[in-house]
């Protein structure tokens, strides 16, 4: 479960990265020829630079999209899953081991994960706690890990557009 993870999100940070150097023809077409161009324009692409923050706000909204169109499904009731309170996002796929359980939700944002990560910590998520919460060339990358007295550990990760949720046994 973790492998398939790990890879949805390399995934989605290589699509972001890669999106970087491209220029999808973003940006507003400047109506005054004559105005200086910039560093990053030349004469046939001028009006059309592209910023970093505006390429992965693009990449981030069709990892989004694919996503939506993908996936569905119910949160379960298992072991894993009576441990953290249920998030209210919409599920893209879940699979469970007898050790762990896995979830990639669609349509989460940031600040979204952030806040169900403060309701697992209110249930009692706090031994051992690790954030990380960053925001690098315009791509937000949040995570969240602890373990509780029960011995079970959550791990919430965010990164361009992508979310996922495990919950491992000791």
């Amino acid at each position: 479960m973790k492998k398939a993870i790990t890879v949805i999100l390399s995934l989605s940070l290589a699509i972001l990265l890669c999106s970087c150097g491209f220029n999808f023809g973003f940006g507003a077409e400047t109506e005054d020829d004559d105005a200086p161009l910039t560093r990053y324009d030349t004469e046939e692409t001028a009006g059309y630079a592209v910023s970093l923050e505006e390429s992965a706000s693009a990449s981030t909204g069709i990892i989004s999209g694919i996503i939506d169109q993908i996936g569905g499904g119910e949160w379960p009731d298992n072991e894993f899953t009576q441990q953290v309170p249920k998030p209210a996002f919409k599920i893209f796929g879940a699979s469970g081991e007898d050790d762990s359980f896995g979830v990639i939700f669609a349509s989460v944002s940031v600040d979204e994960l952030k806040a169900y990560a403060e309701q697992v910590r209110a249930a009692g998520f706090t031994i051992d706690e690790e954030v990380q919460d960053q925001n690098t060339m315009g791509v937000a990358v949040y995570t969240f890990s602890a373990k509780n007295e029960s011995g079970y550990t959550v791990s919430l990760a965010y990164a361009a557009g992508s979310c996922s949720m495990t919950i491992e046994k000791e």
